[in-house]
């Protein structure tokens, strides 16, 4: 979707008072809202709950937590992620450093002399 004219119409206006809230709420609406998803969930009832009184203490819903939960761990695979690549560089590096450099490629092994240690 296009928002250009939404902002064009905004930057051509001089407000020298906050815009009205009709304009602001539907600027807002338009930009900063997101699709969401619903997903279904099977759990014990025990379980539910549980969750259902947590929720409470903490004031909030058992979605809402459960979508913290699923917030917080798809933002520590990210991090785990990061720290891989990082950790890998690293590797490369140092790898790099030590190696020395050969006159000619490395031949890949056939496939006779990869498994001519078994057949012995």
């Amino acid at each position: 979707m296009d928002f250009s004219p939404f902002f064009e119409a905004a930057e051509e206006r001089t407000y020298f008072f906050d815009p009205p809230p009709t304009l602001t709420h539907q600027l807002s609406v338009l930009l900063c809202s997101t699709v969401m998803k619903n997903i279904t969930l099977k759990i014990d009832d025990e379980t539910y709950r549980k969750a259902r009184v947590r929720a409470a203490e903490q004031g909030t819903s058992v979605s809402a937590m459960v979508k913290d939960f699923l917030v917080k761990k798809a933002g520590e695979e990210d991090e785990l992620e990061t720290r891989r690549i990082a950790a890998l560089d690293e590797l490369y590096r140092i790898a790099d450093t030590r190696g020395q450099a050969r006159s000619e490629p490395l031949k890949p092994l056939t496939r006779d002399e990869i498994y001519a240690e078994r057949l012995r």
